[in-house]
């Protein structure tokens, strides 16, 4: 356990980074504050460096992508099943547990032409999700039942 500098709360060592006297949140909350009170040609500067890195190091940025969108898909999903990831079948026969299967499901339709107003990306309905705090009408499906319910209206384990 350590003690953050700046909010005083004793929390994990695991909420530090590594020579930092504040907790990750609060060192979070700084570089917010830091930023939004920079001048434009600062940020202007922080975005041609930060994509001069990005692109001389592909192979970094694709690393911490996957970890990120893995993190973020986990974290919606979890919302949307109350901490039990699993296919939410309408009709309780699917089993599927797998995350690699897990989707998004618009309950009440209109999945693919939201997806488009998105740019069609997955991870942009979840970061969507997340910033909109979790709105109701949504659902974890497994890619089975995602697809014959938007395809056909019914999914095959009710039948």
């Amino acid at each position: 356990m350590k003690k953050c500098s700046e909010c005083n709360i004793n929390k994990p060592s695991s909420n530090f980074y590594t020579k930092n006297d504040k907790c990750k949140d609060c060192t979070t909350e700084y570089n917010r504050n830091w930023y939004k009170n920079s001048s434009e040609e600062f940020k202007k500067r922080h975005r041609a460096r930060t994509a001069r890195w990005a692109k001389n190091n592909k192979d970094k940025v694709s690393v911490y992508n996957k970890r990120y969108n893995l993190k973020l898909k986990i974290e919606v999903l979890s919302h949307y099943t109350d901490d039990n990831i699993r296919c939410q079948c309408p009709s309780d026969q699917c089993t599927e547990t797998h995350l690699e299967f897990m989707s998004i499901d618009h309950i009440n339709g209109g999945g693919h032409k939201h997806r488009k107003e998105l740019a069609g990306i997955g991870t942009l309905l979840y970061i969507w999700l997340k910033k909109k705090n979790y709105p109701s009408g949504y659902r974890v499906l497994c890619m089975n039942c995602n697809f014959s319910l938007g395809r056909s209206g019914y999914c095959p384990h009710s039948l």
